[in-house]
């Protein structure tokens, strides 16, 4: 159970990440 809920932290870590860095370059150049 522990290794699938690390791999399911892991994904939803992974997807903010995404999402992260896909969104913020794009706020701050709409910003400028």
């Amino acid at each position: 159970h522990q290794g699938f809920k690390d791999i399911v932290h892991g994904g939803l870590i992974g997807l903010i990440l995404d999402e992260i860095m896909v969104n913020l370059p794009w706020k701050m150049g709409k910003q400028k």
